[in-house]
């Protein structure tokens, strides 16, 4: 009986000492144990010792500061075009085109009796504009180029020999070389006038076709002024 009571007591006071040592320690290094909070337990030479279990804080990512999308550059080859800006109405002709500027490859040439009252009809009934106009040496109208879009038509006054047609109603038609189109209407049975150069710098050949109608052929050469 004694024998057990001694056991007992010397069980408390052990209990009681390592109670003891284990505050002590704790007070030195200034641990705190807390068996529920994640802390690693450790036996070392007997003795219990916490080792504190440290998380590592997530850095935070910072988003990417995006620079400011520049602008595309302009492409090149192409001059930017300015707003209101248009195409001359007479343009340079195309090499070896045999195109007049300023005219279309096919033209119409109508014969009129009064050219001034022509003109004004065509402005006023079908919205024509006057291009290149002409007067004789008495001030009287004997040509006049009248458009309507990108299209011309000629007036000249009836039996005038000096101009394009001779006076008379044609289609005056630009073709590349004038001498081998002229050769190749008379194979097909055109009545065809010898080309000759002309004072307004184009060089021309009249053709008059099966039913009557009067072609003018015609090849550009040089500028001329307008006489």
């Amino acid at each position: 009986m004694l024998t057990s009571r001694t056991r007992t007591y010397d069980f408390v006071v052990r209990r009681a000492r390592d109670a003891t040592n284990r505050a002590d320690l704790e007070r030195k290094r200034g641990y705190q144990i807390n068996r529920g909070s994640g802390h690693s337990k450790s036996m070392r030479s007997g003795i219990l010792s916490a080792t504190p279990v440290t998380k590592k804080k997530s850095k935070a990512r910072k988003a990417p500061v995006r620079s400011p999308r520049a602008s595309k550059p302009a492409p090149r080859g192409r001059a930017p075009r300015r707003p209101g800006a248009q195409a001359s109405v007479r343009q340079t002709p195309r090499s070896g085109s045999g195109l007049a500027p300023g005219m279309q490859p096919i033209n119409c040439y109508l014969a009129v009796a009064n050219p001034t009252a022509s003109i004004e009809f065509l402005e006023r009934a079908f919205g024509f504009t006057r291009g290149v106009v002409l007067a004789d040496p008495e001030g009287q109208l004997r040509y006049a180029e009248m458009r309507h879009g990108s299209s011309t038509v000629v007036l000249v006054r009836k039996s005038d020999g000096a101009t394009a047609t001779g006076g008379s109603a044609a289609l005056y038609a630009y073709v590349e070389d004038v001498d081998r189109a002229a050769a190749q209407a008379r194979l097909a049975g055109a009545g065809v006038e010898e080309p000759a150069d002309k004072p307004w710098g184009d060089r021309v050949a009249v053709v008059v076709d099966p039913d009557g109608y009067r072609w003018v052929l015609a090849t550009f050469k040089k500028l001329a002024p307008f006489a």
